[in-house]
């Protein structure tokens, strides 16, 4: 029977006959199945014993020095007649040295043993008919497998390692393998149950390596797979992860624009309406009125400044009417002179103005939010080193692929551009200038404007040389509406029947400008802050028609209007909103209201529509 001795049991799982003997004896210590059946091994059993050709001092002399050993032994060992190869190394077990023996039938490795005449020729060829016995799965294999001695040298390699060193043109299979590829290996065979993995570069081919001891911890074979495909695919990943991360931080910034417009809504809402009635005053002083108009100006251009941001934040349907060019121009470059240091020249060059109109279909406040944003820009450009600021405007013949376009150069002599900027400009908050001085969002709000109304802009731009840009925008070639053109605010006056009108705001700024612009119309008007007590008036006394804001603490517009139509189920009701289109219309319309009105208010289409609701007249256009 074999020794049992608990230590040794992977001597069972050994392929070939196995003896164990404590390093530099010749005593048997333990041995597995097959060595039993071999050689009859009993207690007391040497190794001259059963193999009285084993030359044992130079077995023990290669172990000492840290080399294996391997002999063949002639058909004296048995009765079976056949040559056999025997195979030692030292092992330790629990820091006892030990030689571990194996005895192989050399047949069924090397054939015919006769037709080796050297001990050198015959290590060679063992080790390549096992190493061929052992790997002959691969050689069918796309992926690399090369199998690996203790010392890293590379004692096999499948057909695939040399079609990827080629491949990849490699100077030698060494390069194809990770750099610390001997480290590897020991590290491996220091763990024989476990695989090492690592990974490699070439260029932009990327590989996998596992390395896993085999046939007693005496090979280590090392199995490849291109891992480039699985790498570009995780960094998609991460790209649209990325991309999705970012699109959640700018339906944020929506979200937060939304709330920010409201409260300056209702910000503006106060200033327009004051500086309105001031103007309606008729003692006012001509320098009194001069400067109530800047203030009208200003807040509307404010105004389209938000209309702007929520439009950036969101996706709209919105009207467009045909917008003169020369216009919105000669009142951006107006109010850009006014930022402008002394030392720089703006100048306005309109060529062929009496062959063109100058008209674009698309939004008044939309187009001028573009203008402003290059002056802008072009103004920054030239704080430091720049002289001058050029728009010109001309027209561009149509072709039969192309219709009529109106061409905008925006030119200026200031510091311009460098190629890393240029492929970015047009991204959401990119920006160049420091903390504090750009949101990076005016060129990337201009090229969405400009492609939404089929237009494009092009840039022409060297560091240290100034910039170019071009808007071009198809020409607009029906009649003009006037309504729609851009014209300073004009005087209000009274209109139609004197209405009860109640109007319910919780900023008291605003319902105070309204009630007030509501009353200088003729108008008996009543303003509340909270709904709740508006709401308990009309409990008391009926009114002509509710005014009220849309989000306000307690109540809503909405809920306010449900409540109200329920004491008066015909009451008209107009609700306002500083959120722009983030409120939905149809939701405002189904809850009873007659209207929905944007802020800041226009208190003239407000009056209009007050009158036309309360009185059942047609609506207004």
């Amino acid at each position: 029977m074999p020794k049992e001795t608990p230590g040794f049991r992977f001597l069972e799982r050994m392929p070939s006959a196995c003896i164990l003997t404590p390093a530099n004896a010749v005593g048997i210590c333990a041995w597995n199945q097959r060595a039993q059946r071999m050689f009859a091994i009993e207690e007391g059993t040497s190794l001259l014993d059963i193999l009285p050709r084993l030359k044992i001092r130079r077995l023990h002399r290669k172990l000492e020095e840290g080399k294996d050993f391997q002999v063949l032994l002639q058909a004296d060992l048995s009765s079976q007649g056949s040559p056999f190869l025997v195979r030692a190394h030292r092992i330790e077990e629990e820091a006892v040295a030990f030689d571990l023996l194996e005895v192989i039938d050399a047949t069924s490795v090397l054939g015919d043993a006769e037709i080796y005449r050297s001990y050198a020729s015959l290590l060679e060829v063992n080790q390549k008919n096992m190493e061929i016995r052992l790997s002959s799965f691969p050689e069918e294999s796309l992926d690399p497998v090369l199998a690996s001695s203790l010392q890293g040298k590379i004692t096999y390699r499948n057909p695939a390692v040399h079609r990827l060193v080629v491949d990849l043109a490699l100077p030698s299979e060494d390069a194809l393998l990770p750099v610390n590829h001997v480290d590897l290996v020991a590290q491996t065979a220091l763990n024989p149950d476990e695989f090492l993995t690592v990974e490699t570069n070439h260029g932009t081919r990327v590989f996998g390596w596992k390395y896993r001891s085999v046939l007693g911890g005496k090979l280590v074979h090392v199995y490849g797979n291109e891992l480039t495909a699985v790498r570009m695919a995780e960094v998609s990943q991460r790209k649209i992860q990325a991309q999705l991360e970012h699109m959640k931080r700018v339906a944020s910034l929506g979200h937060l624009a939304g709330g920010i417009a409201h409260d300056f809504n209702n910000i503006l809402t106060a200033v327009i309406g004051s500086a309105q009635l001031a103007m309606e005053e008729p003692n006012d002083a001509p320098f009194v009125h001069e400067n109530l108009e800047e203030i009208l100006l200003a807040s509307n251009r404010a105004k389209g400044i938000i209309s702007q941001i929520l439009l950036f934040s969101r996706a709209g349907d919105e009207k467009q009417f045909p917008v003169s060019i020369q216009g919105i121009l000669k009142e951006t470059i107006r109010l850009q002179r006014l930022s402008l240091p002394e030392t720089v020249h703006l100048r306005l060059e309109i060529k062929d103005l009496s062959e063109m109109r100058g008209l674009v279909l698309g939004d008044v406040n939309q187009l001028h939010q573009v203008f402003m944003n290059l002056l802008g820009n072009a103004a920054h450009a030239v704080r430091e080193s720049g002289t001058q600021i050029l728009v010109r405007m001309n027209t561009i013949a149509a072709t039969p692929l192309t219709p009529s376009m109106i061409q905008i150069d925006v030119t200026d002599d200031g510091v311009g551009m460098d190629d890393q900027t240029l492929k970015h400009m047009f991204d959401p908050y990119y920006t160049t200038r420091g903390f504090g001085e750009g949101s990076g969002l005016g060129l990337a709000v201009a090229h969405g404007v400009v492609t939404k109304y089929e237009g494009r802009i092009e840039v022409q731009s060297t560091l240290g040389s100034g910039s170019t840009f071009s808007v071009l925008l198809p020409s607009f070639t029906g009649v003009s509406d006037a309504e729609h053109s851009e014209r300073p605010p004009t005087a209000m006056s009274p209109i139609g029947a004197r209405l009860r009108l109640m109007v319910v705001d919780d900023e008291p700024a605003v319902a105070r400008v309204t009630g007030l612009m509501l009353k200088r119309l003729g108008h008996n008007v009543q303003t509340f802050f909270e709904p709740a007590l508006a709401l308990k008036e009309l409990n008391r006394s009926p009114v002509d028609c509710l005014i009220t804001d849309h989000s306000m603490p307690g109540m809503t517009g909405i809920e306010l209007t449900s409540a109200a139509r329920t004491l008066y189920p015909e009451l008209p009701v107009i609700i306002c909103s500083g959120y722009g289109a983030r409120l939905d219309e149809q939701l405002v319309l189904g809850a009873g209201a007659r209207a929905l009105l944007w802020k800041p208010l226009d208190f003239t289409l407000l009056s209009q529509l007050g009158q036309s609701v309360a009185t059942d007249s047609p609506p207004l256009p």
